[in-house]
């Protein structure tokens, strides 16, 4: 079975759905046991044999599916708001300072975060999209990991800029919507920021297609 963090209301529900088909198969099982089965007349005495395999294959069955179901819940992303989705990678600097946040607050509370810790604080981010950008993190050296198993922050976040932050987070790196962070404290500074920061890119970015596409080279 694979192993990774999930919310325990998701957890909850797929233990639900398991214990359900659990149940349906135990009479769907006795039913043909005794209906259909001719398992005893082919094997006779080793006719146990057969139903114990077909018994592990159903409970592999609903259990897998139990685990698939848990994991669909996770898996769903968080959807963007039309500013964030034209945010050109802001998304992804809103997941990693959600990150901090549960880090920073756990501190501050004499604590250090583990896993538990951020799917209670729920970044707006599923669990292999949290795991990414804890990893990008590490990768950047702004968190570590302790021996306990836990996470701490190793960068001054009163020297770390944003920029620098965001400069060191790897492409393609999944993100959360503002509306996933929008209780997190940094709503209104961060909005802030993300208005200079359309401003200075519509300022560099006024100009027509047509000037840079001409500036270029001449094709014979």
């Amino acid at each position: 079975m694979p192993k990774t963090r999930v919310k325990f209301v998701h957890a909850l529900s797929g233990a639900v759905l398991a214990t359900l088909l659990f149940e349906l198969s135990k009479k769907w099982l006795s039913f043909y046991v005794t209906n259909l089965a001719t398992f005893e007349h082919i094997y006779g005495a080793l006719s146990v044999i057969p139903l114990l395999f077909l018994w592990i294959y159903l409970i592999w069955v609903v259990l897998l599916t139990g685990a698939e179901f848990v994991y669909s819940l996770g898996a769903g992303k968080t959807a963007l708001s039309s500013s964030t989705r034209r945010a050109g990678g802001l998304e992804a600097l809103y997941a990693a300072l959600s990150v901090l946040h549960v880090l920073d607050k756990a501190r501050q509370s004499g604590r250090l975060a583990d896993w538990k810790t951020f799917n209670r604080a729920s970044a707006g981010l599923g669990a292999d999209e949290l795991r990414l950008v804890i990893d990008a993190l590490r990768q950047a050296g702004v968190i570590h990991k302790t021996s306990e198993g836990a996470f701490a922050i190793s960068s001054d976040l009163h020297t770390l800029t944003l920029y620098d932050l965001y400069t060191s987070l790897p492409p393609g790196l999944p993100g959360t919507g503002r509306d996933s962070v929008a209780g997190n404290g940094f709503e209104q500074v961060f909005s802030s920021v993300e208005k200079s920061f359309f401003q200075c890119l519509e300022q560099n970015l006024h100009q027509p297609v047509s000037a840079l596409i001409n500036s270029g080279p001449c094709q014979s």
